[in-house]
């Protein structure tokens, strides 16, 4: 639907998007596809939703247990691996799950693989049928960024809301009895109160840090441009992991290019974002 991505297609020079099918015929196009697959998508297909992962996988522990059956008690012993991975991914807060991208990638088909495994066991042909369309939809709308480059956060979120509609199927399949519903609603409204004021309360932080950087920011390329000088240090904000965010952008000439413009500043002088500390440093050195 992205005419973008059209005009990548038909290569009509209309776009800096490009469609990649690889060379080298069929070993070409796997490898292609798995290494775009490990570097962009993989991340921003599972591993990106932290909190939703956490909750989600949560949901489908309960389920499989309350199914009372042997293949739903192994996949709650699995579901609790896959738990401690998103609990791991929560504290951290890298972009990888554990170690690598390669081992994200790897994470994110298991996952896909063991929600389709227990969407199986759901006992309400409907709600399975539902399930199952939602999980071959996230292939749908997963399989397209594969190939296309350069893609962001936002080209996942009808695959994110798709993951909202499974963990809201298994969690409607989840049946309590009278006394056990109670104590579960206001567990969920306790904790989920909790989550939300714990959430509001990183956002701020983190939104007044890049506001309060930002502002540091225009004011050094303002001083920058009017010393002339060739070479900008300009701070990076921590919680800002691309351009999208705001802060920080890929080191290519295109976004380089786009953002001296945007700015006003001299395409022939060199951008380098360091850390703050950092920039606090090459500041106290009159830099």
């Amino acid at each position: 639907s992205n005419p973008s991505y059209r005009s990548a297609v038909t290569h009509d020079g209309a776009t800096h998007k490009s469609i990649d099918f690889g060379k080298g015929g069929i070993t070409g196009l796997i490898s292609t596809l798995w290494n775009n697959y490990t570097s962009e998508v993989a991340y921003r297909w599972v591993g990106i939703n932290v909190i939703l992962n956490f909750a989600f996988a949560l949901a489908v522990i309960i389920f499989c247990i309350k199914a009372k059956r042997k293949a739903g008690y192994v996949l709650a012993v699995i579901g609790v691996l896959f738990e401690g991975v998103f609990v791991y991914n929560l504290l951290d807060g890298e972009e990888n799950f554990i170690i690598n991208s390669d081992v994200t990638a790897v994470l994110g088909i298991a996952f896909f693989v063991y929600i389709f495994a227990a969407a199986v066991l759901i006992k309400d042909s409907k709600s399975r049928f539902r399930t199952i369309v939602y999980l071959i939809s996230q292939l749908i709308f997963m399989g397209p960024c594969t190939i296309a480059s350069p893609i962001s956060d936002r080209c996942f979120l009808t695959n994110y809301i798709l993951w909202g509609l499974i963990a809201c199927e298994f969690i409607r399949n989840i049946h309590f009895a009278a006394a056990e519903k109670a104590a579960f609603r206001c567990s969920v409204v306790l904790g989920a109160s909790v989550l939300v004021a714990a959430c509001l309360g990183w956002f701020l932080t983190t939104q007044f840090e890049a506001w309060r950087i930002q502002e540091i920011r225009l004011e050094e390329i303002s001083k920058c441009i009017e010393k002339d000088y060739k070479h900008f240090y300009l701070p990076r904000c921590a919680d800002s992991r691309t351009y999208c965010y705001g802060l920080n952008i890929p080191q290519d000439d295109y976004w380089l290019a786009n953002y001296k413009e945007y700015y006003g500043i001299n395409p022939s002088c060199h951008l380098e974002f360091v850390s703050y500390n950092e920039w606090m440093v090459k500041k106290a050195l009159n830099r």
